[in-house]
C-alpha cells in the first residue's frame, strides 16, 4: 500500500490505518449469485423495493452529463459494471457497490434528472425503502427533490444527435436495449458470530471503477441500526455541531468522529480516577467496528442516553467562530466530560493550554495509536478537564 492509500485510509489525523478483519481465522463460507437481469426488470424492481440502498450510505453525486454518459453505454452495448449487493433481514438486496449507476439507470428510464442541484449532492436518506401504499419510488423522489423531464442524446458519426430518451425508442429499441446487467449477491454462512465483519472486508475490495466506499461508508451500510439514525439525526440536524466540525465531510468522517465519542464510552471507563483501555481486548483500530456491531441491539433507552450525553458535550463547547478543535482532541474531551459534571464551558482558552502542553503534543505526535498513547492522552485530557472546571465551572 502506497502513501497516498495509507492517507485515505487513515481514520482522522493522528490514528492508524483502520485494522481489517483477519477473515483466515473465521469459520465462513462465502458464496457469490450472479444473475444477468434485464434493464427494464432491474428498474421494475428497485420501484417495487426488491433492491435498495442504505438510507445512510453515500450522496448521489452523478450530474446529469454522467447521466447521459451511461445511458450512451447502455444503448451501444458498452459493458455496465457489475452491482454488488447482501440479502437483509426483509429479503431484499442491499446495494453497497453500483449505487450511483443504479439511480443513474433509473433517471434515464423515467426520463428524469434533478431540479436545481448545482454542486449540492443528493441525499438518499428514507428514498431507498420499501415504497408505502399510494406512492411510487419516483414520487418520493420528487417529493423530497424536485424532478424535471429530461432528454438524453448521443451523437452520431457526423455529430447529429439522435434522442435516445427511454420513451421514446420504439419497442424493437427498447428490446435491444433490455440486455441483462450483472448483479451480485454476496452470501456469507458463518457459525461465528461475525458476518458483519465478513461482509466489511468484502466489500472494502470492491473497486468497480467508481470511488471505494471508505471506512464510516461501509459502516453506514453494514451496521444498519436505529442507534446509527440518532448519529445522523445529529450529524444532519444539529447546527452547532456542524459549526463546530465545520462542513459535512464527502466520506462520512463527521459521523465516524460522533460514533467513537459513543465507542470510547462504551468501552472505555473510568477507576480510580484513570482510564485503563486493558480491559478492551481487541486492538484500538478494531474499536468502531466492534462498537457499531453492539449498538445493532441497543434499546431506545440506551440510544437516548448516548444521544443525550453527546447533545449535552456539543452545547458545552463556546469557540471564538472559525475555530477547529483536532478529533483526537474532540474525542478525548467528550469522554472526560461524561465523568466530570458541574456547569462548565470548553472554550478557546482550555483548548489552547491543551494544545501547547508538551505532555499531550507527545501523545499525539506520531501516527502511532498504541493503547498506550490513547491511555496516555486520555487521561492528561481528563486531568486537565476536571482542574479546569473545578476552577471555572459553576
Amino acid at each position: 500500500m502506497n502513501k497516498k492509500e495509507i492517507e485515505e485510509n487513515i481514520i482522522y489525523k493522528n490514528t492508524t490505518e483502520e485494522e481489517i478483519p483477519n477473515l483466515e481465522s473465521y469459520n465462513f463460507l462465502v458464496r457469490e449469485i450472479s444473475q444477468g437481469i434485464g434493464f427494464e426488470t432491474l428498474m421494475e424492481n428497485l420501484e417495487k423495493g426488491y433492491y435498495i440502498i442504505p438510507k445512510n450510505q453515500r450522496n448521489y453525486v452523478w450530474t446529469q452529463e454522467q447521466v447521459q454518459e451511461l445511458a450512451t453505454s447502455l444503448v451501444k452495448g458498452f459493458p455496465i459494471p457489475p452491482i454488488y449487493g447482501y440479502r437483509n433481514s426483509e429479503n431484499q438486496l442491499v446495494i453497497l457497490d453500483g449505487q450511483q449507476r443504479l439511480l443513474s439507470l433509473y433517471l434515464y428510464y423515467k426520463g428524469k434528472y434533478f431540479k436545481n442541484i448545482t454542486g449540492q449532492a443528493i441525499n438518499l436518506k428514507g428514498i431507498f425503502k420499501e415504497n408505502k401504499e399510494k406512492t411510487t419510488f419516483e414520487m418520493e423522489l420528487e417529493k423530497q427533490y424536485g424532478l424535471k423531464d429530461v432528454e438524453y442524446y448521443i451523437e452520431d458519426g457526423n455529430e447529429k444527435k439522435i434522442n435516445i430518451t427511454y420513451e421514446n425508442l420504439s419497442n424493437k429499441d427498447k428490446r435491444a436495449i433490455n440486455r441483462p446487467i450483472t448483479v451480485v449477491e454476496i452470501m456469507v454462512q458463518t457459525f461465528d458470530d461475525n458476518k458483519e465483519e465478513i461482509y466489511y472486508k468484502i466489500f472494502g475490495n470492491l473497486n468497480q471503477g467508481g470511488t471505494p466506499l471508505k471506512n464510516q461508508e461501509l459502516r453506514n451500510g453494514i451496521y444498519q441500526s436505529k442507534f446509527y439514525d440518532m448519529l445522523h439525526k445529529i450529524n444532519d440536524e444539529n447546527e452547532k455541531w456542524r459549526k463546530i466540525y465545520g462542513p459535512k465531510h464527502k466520506h462520512s468522517r463527521d459521523l465516524e468522529l460522533l460514533l467513537r465519542f459513543a465507542a470510547t464510552e462504551f468501552y472505555f471507563k473510568l477507576e480510580n480516577e484513570k482510564f485503563d483501555l486493558s480491559k478492551y481486548k481487541n486492538s484500538y483500530p478494531k474499536l468502531l467496528n466492534d462498537f457499531s456491531k453492539s449498538a445493532m441491539s441497543f434499546d431506545e433507552k440506551t440510544i437516548e442516553i448516548f444521544e443525550s450525553n453527546i447533545e449535552k458535550f456539543i452545547d458545552r463547547i463556546e469557540l471564538i467562530p472559525e475555530t477547529k478543535i483536532e478529533n483526537l482532541l474532540l474525542e478525548s474531551l467528550y469522554l472526560a466530560s461524561i465523568y466530570i459534571k458541574g456547569d462548565y464551558k470548553i472554550n478557546n482558552e482550555l483548548i489552547n493550554k491543551i494544545k501547547e502542553s508538551g505532555e499531550y503534543n507527545d501523545c499525539v505526535s506520531s501516527s502511532s495509536s498504541t493503547k498506550r498513547k490513547v491511555e496516555n492522552r486520555l487521561n492528561f485530557v481528563y486531568k486537565e478537564l476536571k482542574e479546569w472546571s473545578e476552577e471555572y465551572g459553576v
